[in-house]
This record gives structure tokens, sequence and C-alpha cells, in this order.
């Protein structure tokens, strides 16, 4: 196991964010696969997002590069529903926009086969699914969550995980700014 909770100074109940974001991406990724999927209804409502840049160089690029594409918006974090969800994302102006929606269901994660939430952005119509995102959760304790973000490669297989760490729920659920835009497929 990753992390050895006898001879820590915090019991994984009580981990936060910095615990998640200062591990190595090898460990965080080994930790990820060792993680249990929460269960149905267990995780509901909009959660505070962190990008794991990692510790080199090119993590630290690859998270100014999708701040850079944002032209001006910065991601905050995710909702999740019983069966769908959304991205919480700043705009320039200082107001908070609710897209990027996708389907939420337990499932057999795309990277080890193992039990996990499955945020698949296919199942709505957006840029995103149009790319073939999925976004795969797992439980670190009640309040602190770890997901692996992939997209389909050349090969059919999966790119190399994304890390991303979910925090709270910082507050209930509000839902999408327009249930109309980005149906479901």
């Amino acid at each position: 196991m990753v992390h050895d909770t006898k001879n820590s100074l915090d019991a994984m109940a009580d981990w936060q964010p910095p615990h998640l974001l200062g591990m190595h991406r090898e460990k965080l990724v080994q930790f990820f696969s060792e993680l249990p999927a929460p269960q149905e209804g267990e995780i509901s409502g909009e959660y505070a997002g962190f990008d794991y840049l990692g510790h080199t160089r090119e993590g630290w690029d690859a998270g100014w590069g999708r701040a850079e594409a944002g032209q001006g918006t910065w991601w905050l974090g995710k909702a999740i529903g019983k069966s769908e969800g959304y991205n919480r994302i700043l705009n320039p102006d200082g107001s908070i926009s609710r897209m990027m929606r996708y389907g939420v269901r337990l499932g057999d994660s795309l990277l080890d086969g193992r039990p996990a939430l499955l945020l698949v952005y296919s199942d709505f119509n957006n840029p995103t699914g149009d790319a073939g995102l999925v976004d795969e959760v797992r439980k670190v304790n009640d309040n602190l969550f770890l997901a692996a973000c992939t997209f389909p490669d050349e090969s059919g297989g999966r790119t190399e995980p994304a890390m991303i760490v979910l925090a709270g729920p910082a507050t209930a659920w509000i839902g999408v700014d327009d249930d109309k835009e980005e149906v479901r497929s």
C-alpha cells in the first residue's frame, strides 16, 4: 500500500487536498488504484477541484496550457449528482458558469478494471464528450476524492491519466446554467 496509516502523523480519514497534491505522480497513480469507489449516493453536491500539477516542469507547463486555453476562465471543480454532473468555471468577470455536463454511474475503471464512479462526458452533447473524456473517481475519505481523467489514444487505449482532487461538498447541487444546452446524447 502506498500510505502506511500506522506510521502516519495523519490518519487518512483526516486527509485534505495537500496530502494528495504532495505525492509524486507515480505514487499518486498507484494510490488511486488502491482506493475504493464511492458508494451510490455517497458523493453529491458541488466539490472544489484541484489540478494535480505534479513535481515536474512538464506538469506545470500542462497546467499553464490548460489555463491559457481557457482564455481567462479557471476550473473551480465539479458537481456530482445521481445520474449527471457538471463543471464549475470561474469567468474573467468573476461570475461562475455551470456547464460541461457528464453522465454519472458506477462502473469498471478503464484504467484498472476495478469499480470506480465514472463521469462520462459523451453522455451529453458537448466538445469534451466529443473528445471522449472520462473521469474516474475514487474515495480517500468522506470529503476527499481522487480522480483520474483520460481520453482515448491513437492505439485504442486511454491516455496517461491527468489527476485531480475533489474536496467537499463545498455547496449543494445547483444545476447547470442552461439545461437545454448540452442535451443527453
